[in-house]
């Protein structure tokens, strides 16, 4: 019967016969049979694309989160500039209610 002992996973960066850099996630087992015998089981997948999609949707997510930003603070100074606006016109006996702010 044969037992087990340590089991891990881990990323590993590793430059093919081609230069091209390839990720690859890797499961090993140490095994030891009935005579003591070690024994290294592993099993690899390369998880470039995935990797590389997942930089790239990042990149993208942090692009839209900063344009959402500056859409958010130009709309909420827009609504100040209403306010502002309107209580300007209150103060010259003008209609006040110039610019509806809705939030």
């Amino acid at each position: 019967m044969s037992t087990y002992l340590n089991y891990f996973i881990s990323e590993e960066v590793i430059t093919d016969g081609k230069g091209i850099i390839r990720t690859f996630i890797t499961s090993k087992t140490l095994f030891f049979d009935n005579a003591n015998n070690k024994f290294l089981v592993g099993v690899s997948n390369d998880i470039t694309q995935r990797k590389t999609v997942g930089q790239e949707l990042q990149k993208r997510n942090d692009e839209l989160e900063i344009f959402q930003k500056l859409v958010v603070g130009r709309e909420l100074k827009m609504i100040e500039l209403k306010k502002e606006i309107n209580e300007l016109a209150k103060k010259l006996g003008e209609d006040s209610d110039r610019y509806v702010i809705t939030i």
